[in-house]
């Protein structure tokens, strides 16, 4: 998201696992949702349906039954 300053978003690599985390801790119902290259948050890099390293793979990880802890809340 670019009309985000840089020195204010948050580092995927540790979002992604803490959000997933929640979700899982409280029991909240959530899918994958924007399944487009192009699309945000990217969870593809390509029609080959290959996870993004920062949300796909994580996502992908926690569809397939991974406990994610929540490490820090925001």
């Amino acid at each position: 998201m670019t009309f985000i300053p840089f020195e204010q978003k948050e580092d995927p690599y540790t979002f992604a696992p803490d959000m997933l985390g929640f979700i899982q801790k409280h029991r909240i119902n959530w899918t994958g949702w924007c399944f487009h290259p192009k699309a945000g948050p990217c969870m593809i890099r390509s029609w080959d349906y290959d996870p993004t390293p920062y949300w796909g793979e994580f996502a992908r990880r926690a569809l397939s039954g991974e406990k994610f802890e929540m490490k820090r809340m925001r």
